[in-house]
């Protein structure tokens, strides 16, 4: 049901089911890798423009040491996004090498190189301005909009 309503963009009640879920699952006591709902409930508190619940969850999800890679560089994505989102460009540009390092590509890296970008940008690193270009291809017509190249 989380994923029929996140597909939908119904992000609230995705989050909401996705809380359930992992409510659900700590009342079993089945130690199960819940590395994937964690990186749903990022996403979703992300959208919803919770950037700091969204970098405390993706913390959390580091936390418990995904084994997969990509997995690994999704919950950095979402530090990335924060931090940038935030205000925080450097620590955001920081995550974001730290990211491609582990994967270049994972869910929801939309939203991840166009906030890579930006943040080189707004730290003024003038000399990686000229990769705004090649990380703004990565972007989807959903974020492309939303921002400026302008300070």
């Amino acid at each position: 049901m989380a994923e029929c309503y996140r597909h939908l963009s119904n992000y609230a009640m995705a989050l909401e089911t996705y809380e359930k879920i992992l409510e659900l699952k700590q009342i079993n006591g089945k130690k199960q890798d819940l590395i994937w709902l964690y990186l749903k409930m990022a996403e979703c508190q992300f959208r919803l423009e919770a950037f700091e619940k969204s970098l405390l969850i993706a913390l959390e999800t580091l936390r418990r040491n995904p084994r997969n890679k990509v997995e690994k560089a999704e919950a950095r994505s979402y530090l990335t996004n924060c931090y940038y989102e935030l205000g925080r460009y450097k620590e955001a540009v920081e995550e974001g090498k730290e990211t491609l390092l582990l994967s270049k590509r994972f869910p929801n890296d939309d939203l991840f190189y166009f906030r890579m970008a930006l943040g080189y940008h707004k730290a003024g690193d003038k000399s990686l301005c000229q990769n705004i270009t090649r990380f703004s291809r990565k972007c989807t017509r959903k974020t492309a909009g939303t921002n400026t190249w302008t300070s």
